[in-house]
């Protein structure tokens, strides 16, 4: 492997191949985020250190924000009377894809164990993505699907009545 290479895995799977060839791209190393500041806005080295100061806050301030507003919402759901509180948690695993970390296999899997539906288990994971907004993950329907399933109940309701 190159030693000195930004990406190894891609100099490891370049070096493996017959014909491949690596060329370290040293400008990475070179070019400082003031520096491409500078190229990319035209302004002085001192004015784009203080664009980056500016950016860096406002991003970590951000990031501190948001994560603030989704520990609300969760605990504010937690607080709430449930019947089914393990549910409510398992939901808020597979929503955010935690699940693979506790090694869950899958939404039946769990309900059999808490003892409730797998359906349950799939309303509180699109509860919980829906609330704390992320995106889908191995255990839900697309957004294209759940429109397809939402719309398709409306139907059937109007049609018992």
């Amino acid at each position: 492997m190159n030693e000195h290479a930004l990406f190894p895995a891609e100099a490891d799977r370049l070096m493996r191949q017959p014909d491949g060839v690596y060329f370290h791209d040293y400008a990475g190393e070179i070019d400082t985020e003031v520096d491409l500041i500078c190229e990319a806005l035209n302004v002085a080295p001192a004015l784009a250190e203080k664009i980056k100061e500016y950016k860096d806050t406002a991003l970590a301030d951000a990031v501190d924000w948001g994560v603030a507003q989704i520990l609300s919402i969760v605990l504010a759901e937690f607080i709430r009377p449930a019947k089914n509180i393990r549910a409510k948690i398992y939901g808020l695993l597979f929503a955010t894809g935690l699940d693979s970390v506790n090694a869950l296999h899958s939404q039946a899997e769990i309900a059999r164990q808490i003892g409730c539906t797998r359906a349950l288990i799939s309303h509180y994971t699109t509860f919980w993505a829906d609330r704390v907004r992320v995106g889908v993950f191995k255990f839900r329907k697309s957004e294209s699907s759940r429109a397809t399933f939402s719309e398709s109940a409306r139907l059937a309701w109007r049609v018992k009545r």
